[in-house]
């Protein structure tokens, strides 16, 4: 029996990890995000005089969105700063424009195939 060797799909298979399974990307939003849940919950805590637990989870509210923004990855593979910059640029060419030299149809017959099948002049 032969065996068919199929190529393996570049993202599930050759992940970048740089540490434990991150990769870079996602070590610099943990680099970014601990450090502001610890200023937050420091600041609540001493400044303010909120309790322990009531600072603390306030600064892993604020580590949520940072965390979510650099490591969420839109169908397994496409990071949500690069969804953005793909659905504006979809919403830019929505419609593109092109004017073809084969445009000139005004007096040209159109022949449909089916039951009509009667000439229509545009």
């Amino acid at each position: 029996m032969r065996k068919i060797r199929i190529n393996k799909d570049f993202v599930s298979e050759y992940k970048n990890n740089v540490y434990k399974g991150f990769n870079v990307r996602e070590l610099i939003t943990i680099a970014c995000g601990l450090p502001v849940g610890v200023i937050v919950g420091y600041f609540l805590y001493k400044k303010v005089g909120l309790d322990i637990q009531v600072s603390t989870y306030a600064g892993v509210a604020c580590v949520v969105p940072i965390a979510y923004i650099g490591m969420y990855k839109f169908q397994g593979y496409l990071e949500l700063i690069s969804l953005f910059k793909e659905m504006i640029y979809q919403k830019k060419t929505k419609e593109l424009t092109f004017i073809s030299p084969e445009e000139n149809y005004k007096n040209e017959k159109v022949f449909l195939v089916g039951k009509n099948r009667k000439e229509k002049s545009k």
